[in-house]
């Protein structure tokens, strides 16, 4: 048969047996527009809710849970849960972000506040950056002649870029002191991807003289700048959340065991649904041998599967890029198959095995520990971001003065333990919770640990002034997202966005505001100084340190209109 025809036959299968499967339509794209589900603290992470999926073909795509004592090898011939995210993102050839597959805009993967909200996302950090830019001047850490830089890490398309300078170029046409501002401020993005770079400087191409943008990978800051060379301000949003984390469970004694993730195809289905050609291809041959090898060294023992190394899953995945016309179908085929095939079973080990991941539990993750320990459970699933624990050293060693603004996905260490949905993917408009479906072309993220970010950046002399809900970037700015005007701007977002057709634009910017001001689902904001910055700099009204937030201190206020118009949207969806 002819492997297109396999193809569309396996689609059709696949759509009509897949459990939980859901299809586009306004509810499911309301649900993702709303960002991601509200955290039900009466779950617990360790329900991995992937792990419950049902199995297509009979094969679960995270297969089977077990600790076999045979552990030696492990990481080296298998992927760590942290490597797997890692190439499933950023793999240079078929990774999510790297490729430049993401969409922004119209039939986009997905959208963050810089583009729903655009303009005004611009201009509450434009006026955020100009406060602490005045109170550097003020204190004297920032001289004349110095450069002021809002230093933006994962900048997207390069919206938020645009919007911040057209702004703080506005205003300087107006008012002197934006004026001198402006002449010593300079916007630089920092990105990973060499295709989102190009579209950030086409973006901001009239703004040539204040922007520019580097090639950076944020976890290692310290390799593109130096020591105590910037002044300013270093921003995020939604960078953190997709770093790759490595999945441990923690134990209430104090142990910690990591997962490692082994691919695995069918046997039987895989094999079927290609021919000759292709099962040269791929070597089919050798992984029957490598698949004995493994049998017999770790115990693995599924009779329905070929278990894979690393090395050839990623030879199979990077085989199938090719831009030779008489390839490109035939591999893109083989490519499809594969990613639509492939499983994952688990194995635990000592968290020791694996470089730094013991040591960055130890040092950072203490509140964590003792929320486990008082747990009704042996053990609860944790997912250590150590990326982000590396980005705010690096930001605390090239930042001479002036402040880290963190605006992410996440919580504090106890409420991150109880979450239930910590580890999230989203493929276009649909939320799930399984990191190993179709790697490499969907998003990933993992909820973050604010109060690790503040242990990390006080031995990175930067003092937390703020943490809370993403609605205090509005304070003492002057942005009104309820005004009339606001909310015609933002429905023309949701209509750029795709959602056109029956009102459906009225009720995304609705929603959307609504989320803001209220701060919903988890979003939070952290800023960080520099020590000796600025002693009178206060980031919002009543701001208070991280450890004096309380548990239910989380309820927002917003015009009652808006409420009332909000409650009765939801109550109809």
């Amino acid at each position: 048969m002819n492997i297109f025809l396999r193809i569309i036959l396996f689609v059709f299968i696949h759509i009509y047996t897949a459990a939980g499967f859901e299809f586009f339509n306004e509810s499911s794209a309301i649900e993702k527009f709303c960002l991601s589900p509200a955290v039900n603290i009466n779950n617990n992470l360790f329900t991995d809710k992937f792990s419950e999926l049902v199995s297509r073909k009979g094969i679960c795509r995270t297969g089977k849970k077990s600790e076999n004592p045979i552990t030696e090898g492990l990481t080296q011939t298998f992927f760590t849960f942290y490597e797997y995210m890692q190439e499933c993102l950023y793999n240079k050839m078929w990774g999510y972000y790297y490729t430049g597959k993401v969409k922004f805009r119209k039939g986009g993967h997905f959208s963050t506040y810089p583009v729903m909200l655009s303009p005004y996302f611009g201009h509450m950090i434009a006026e955020q950056a100009f406060r602490m830019w005045q109170g550097m001047r003020g204190a004297g850490t920032l001289k004349k002649g110095e450069t002021f830089y809002i230093l933006e890490f994962g900048g997207g398309d390069g919206t938020l870029a645009f919007d911040t300078l057209n702004y703080i170029k506005d205003k300087a046409d107006k008012n002197e002191q934006w004026s001198l501002f402006w002449k010593q401020m300079n916007y630089t993005l920092g990105e990973y991807s060499p295709e989102l770079q190009q579209i950030q400087f086409k973006k901001n191409k009239i703004y040539a003289e204040k922007f520019q943008s580097k090639l950076v990978d944020a976890r290692y800051l310290e390799n593109y700048f130096a020591k105590n060379s910037i002044k300013g301000l270093i921003f995020s949003n939604e960078l953190l959340d997709a770093f790759p984390v490595h999945k441990v469970r923690l134990y209430k004694d104090g142990t910690a065991k990591a997962a490692i993730s082994i691919p695995a195809i069918p046997k039987r289905d895989f094999v079927n649904a290609i021919g000759n050609d292709e099962r040269q291809f791929i070597n089919l041959k050798k992984l029957e041998e490598e698949d004995r090898i493994f049998r017999e060294k770790f115990g693995l023992d599924d009779e329905r599967v070929l278990y894979l190394s690393k090395e050839s899953f990623m030879r199979i995945k990077e085989s199938c890029i090719t831009d030779d016309a008489y390839l490109k179908d035939f591999r893109f085929a083989v490519h499809y198959l594969f990613d639509q095939f492939v499983s994952f079973t688990e194995r635990y080990i000592d968290a020791g095995q694996i470089e730094g991941v013991a040591e960055v539990i130890q040092e950072n993750m203490q509140e964590m520990k003792n929320t486990v320990m008082n747990s009704n459970r042996e053990f609860e699933i944790v997912y250590v971001n150590m990326s982000a624990a590396d980005f705010i050293k690096g930001v605390g060693k090239i930042l001479d003065k002036g402040y880290c603004m963190t605006i992410d996905f996440g919580d504090t260490a106890a409420k991150v333990v109880y979450s239930s949905d910590s580890l999230r993917t989203y493929n276009k408009f649909r939320v799930n919770y399984d990191p190993y479906e179709l790697p490499g072309r969907i998003d990933m993220m993992s909820i973050v640990d604010y109060t690790m970010l503040d242990q990390v950046g006080c031995r990175a002399h930067l003092n937390t002034e703020f943490f809370g809900g993403v609605d205090a970037l509005l304070q003492q700015t002057g942005v009104n997202l309820e005004s009339k005007d606001s909310f015609e701007k933002i429905v023309s977002n949701m209509k750029e966005l795709g959602f056109g057709k029956e009102n459906i634009a009225e009720k995304m910017a609705l929603v959307t505001i609504t989320n803001f001001v209220r701060s919903l689902h988890q979003l939070n904001i952290m800023v960080q100084q520099k020590q000796g910055t600025d002693e009178n700099y206060t980031f919002a009204k009543g701001a208070r340190k991280l450890r004096e937030i309380m548990p239910e201190d989380t309820s927002k206020k917003i015009s009652k209109q808006l409420f009332d118009n909000y409650r009765v949207f939801e109550q109809a969806i």
